[in-house]
């Protein structure tokens, strides 16, 4: 867009959603903002900065066509400002104290809106204004996570859909889920695959032959540009989401399947909506998950190896296979840094000695290598038997089968309580009661599954010297390898002649 030669009255236009029908959309507010300019200001140009389908209660939220203005204000190119209200504008005091000394010190000192009339930026009233909003979103906030507790708890389905379901309402008007025959038929199937061998993406790869997609759509980015499409209408263009093995894990691992209804992370209530999966096959598939299993390549090949494991556990996933914290200066003791690294010849990953960490810029070294240096070295470690023995024994073994055969059996329960409700056998006080009693009885024995340590076995050294299911491994498993076994991997200085790596010389990797 060119810049404008003259001052401009700005239009900024935003709205989250329309919920309640007022039809108070960007198209609406702008109409209302040129007919107020064409009667205060005829003579001056106009520009619309709008923000659609963005809130402005979430400060960590980024608003586009507001940053935009921000910039035309600092510029000096605003000689206005219309919107329909203050809260349209700017809902977080903080963002507003900040707006308004960039409107003072370019003289804009005043807002004009349809709502709340002239606003004078520096006035106590507009501050006033900002805070109380900002108290009114978190009020608003606390009623929606009251409400959505309270509806959680009564076992209603979420207000989105997921894989395996469509939105429907009960008889009596109450949010609840359907199944979509295809996508039900594919995640029963796909969860006896997975108990039987099968890895995600293998099941991920027959799903897209089927047909299927994703339960949601993404927006659509321009292969070139990387920018997000728009349509005639001016709103963005979406797709339906493509199944990976991610996927597939989500899938198979959501309580909904299984009809429970979660809330924050946690199962609180059986869902008011017929299952897909039982909760017992879901419970073999989480365990599954959670331990070394039997998985079958594309060429029919069978290894048991532990796909589970993508990122660190409490941990962010990281891009490198010895940052945070394993690798580390032998210099200065500094973890490594790891990032991507122009050289004469090119450019490449290269794990250095940072600043940032503590470090003192004392060492640096390719990734390449490097990483292959420490797998080699791994993986000789772990042809010794010596080495071995004392990672094979599984103290919790017992104490983990027993809580997770307690968890299948409260959810054999249910199904005896609800048939024993269904024939008169309680009444609904016994029923809740029981309900209940079961509940906490399955929170308490979940949270005792999360405290037993995982099982120290989650390794088998055939799959690693086997070279086709050693590729298959990805960055996160190679890092649960790597974390078992290595206790830290120090980087000494190089020495001439540098054009030759010496890593026997240079890496010093200390095993547990």
């Amino acid at each position: 867009m060119t810049t404008p030669a003259r001052p401009v009255v700005a239009l900024y236009c935003r709205i989250s959603y329309d919920r309640n029908g007022r039809s108070e959309g960007v198209d609406a507010q702008e109409r209302w903002g040129r007919a107020y300019a064409a009667r205060h200001w005829p003579n001056l140009p106009i520009e619309v900065f709008i923000d659609n389908d963005i809130t402005a209660a979430d400060p960590t939220v980024e608003r586009p066509a507001f940053n935009r203005l921000r910039d035309w204000v600092r510029d000096g190119r605003i000689a206005h400002l219309w919107g329909v209200e203050q809260y349209r504008i700017v809902r977080q005091p903080v963002e507003w104290f900040a707006f308004a000394d960039e409107l003072e010190a370019a003289g804009v000192r005043e807002v004009h809106t349809d709502r709340d009339g002239i606003i004078r930026v520096q006035d106590d009233v507009a501050g006033i204004k900002a805070v109380l909003g900002a108290g009114e979103v978190r009020r608003l906030k606390r009623r929606l996570r009251d409400k959505f507790s309270d509806e959680a708890a009564r076992g209603l389905a979420p207000t989105v859909r997921c894989l395996g379901y469509r939105l429907a309402r009960t008889e009596t008007g109450e949010r609840t889920y359907e199944q979509i025959p295809e996508e039900a038929d594919a995640i029963r199937w796909a969860a006896e695959a997975f108990l039987s061998g099968w890895n995600d993406q293998m099941i991920a790869a027959e799903w897209r032959k089927r047909g299927l997609t994703g339960a949601h759509r993404v927006r659509v980015r321009d292969p070139e540009t990387g920018e997000f499409l728009l349509g005639e209408d001016g709103q963005p263009i979406r797709r339906h989401s493509v199944v990976t093995g991610k996927t597939v894990r989500q899938a198979l691992t959501n309580p909904a399947v299984a009809g429970l209804r979660s809330y924050h992370g946690e199962i609180v209530a059986r869902g008011n909506w017929e299952p897909i999966i039982s909760e017992e096959t879901r419970q073999q598939i989480l365990a599954r998950i959670g331990a070394p299993r039997e998985v079958r390549t594309a060429d029919g090949s069978v290894h048991r190896i532990d796909p589970a494991a993508t990122q660190v556990r409490g941990r962010t996933r990281r891009k490198y296979l010895l940052t945070g914290g394993v690798a580390i200066c032998d210099v200065c003791e500094a973890p490594l840094a790891a990032a991507t690294r122009k050289f004469r010849t090119g450019s490449g990953p290269y794990y250095f000695c940072s600043t940032q960490l503590g470090g003192k810029s004392c060492v640096g070294i390719a990734a390449g290598p490097f990483e292959d240096y420490v797998k080699t070295r791994l993986m000789r470690e772990l042809a010794t038997e010596s080495f071995l023995e004392r990672f094979t024994g599984d103290a919790f073994a017992e104490e983990r089968e027993r809580v997770t055969e307690l968890l299948v059996g409260i959810a054999s329960k249910r199904g005896d309580l609800a048939a024993a409700w269904a024939a008169d056998a309680l009444d609904m006080e016994e029923w809740q009661r029981a309900r209940s009693g079961l509940d906490e009885r399955e929170q308490a024995l979940r949270a005792q599954l999360r405290a037993i340590p995982p099982p120290p076995e989650r390794f088998d050294v055939s799959a690693l010297q086997d070279p086709r299911a050693r590729e298959a491994l990805n960055l996160g498993e190679w890092r649960e390898y790597i974390e078992m076994f290595v206790a830290s991997v120090r980087v000494r200085r190089a020495r001439p002649p540098y054009r030759h790596i010496d890593l026997d010389a240079r890496v010093e990797v200390r095993f547990r």
